[in-house]
């Protein structure tokens, strides 16, 4: 068993590549972990106490099952290529998602499939999906659309959490906002082309 504690990060690479080396026989320490290559996961391919985890830009594969990420994952982030949904397979210790700004994941959550643990979840450009009622967790906190986001489906008084401190729509966004109707936690409202009322 080969054991690493001081890695602060730990790249997972594909297995060919270090002869005689068996990820399964890797115990780490380290609670980050970046998944470098587009292969599919399988139960226990990651560490089982890691609590952040990045997908490459590559990655482009589904998460069929909730058992493929480990229940200790606080912070999830998405690279360019990733567009499967996501309904059912997130951890519920899950703080913060993130897709990257050249993101171009663009599937709908369904009520329940965001954690109630998620303060902060940020979309790349092209996120452009409707939030129907109570899909947004009521622990959300940050709610970001990139400054070029093509994010433009109205969002409507009972979508946003009362929770909410910050709410960030990109240069898509065209929709007008009636002021009274944002939760009253609200600190910062950052419009694209939007108006508000």
């Amino acid at each position: 068993m080969l054991v690493y504690n001081r890695l602060p990060e730990l790249e997972l690479i594909f297995k060919s590549n270090i002869p005689g080396l068996d990820i399964d026989q890797v115990e780490t320490t380290s609670r980050q972990i970046v998944y470098r290559y587009n292969r599919q996961l399988l139960r226990n391919t990651l560490p089982p106490k890691i609590t952040e985890l990045t997908f490459c830009h590559q990655y482009s594969r589904p998460i069929p099952t909730s058992d493929l990420l480990p229940a200790s994952l606080t912070s999830i982030t998405f690279g360019k290529c990733f567009d499967s949904s996501l309904n059912g397979v997130l951890p519920p210790s899950l703080v913060t998602l993130v897709f990257t700004p050249a993101s171009i994941f663009n599937k709908e959550f369904n009520v329940g499939s965001l954690p109630n643990t998620l303060t902060t979840l940020k979309f790349g450009y092209l996120y452009n999906q409707p939030f129907k009622s109570n899909v947004l967790p009521d622990s959300l906190l940050y709610l970001i659309f990139g400054e070029d986001s093509l994010f433009n489906k109205p969002i409507f008084p009972d979508i946003l959490p009362q929770s909410l401190v910050t709410l960030s729509l990109g240069s898509g966004y065209l929709h007008e906002i009636n002021a009274r109707k944002l939760p009253r936690s609200l600190r910062s409202l950052s419009l694209g082309g939007g108006q508000i009322q």
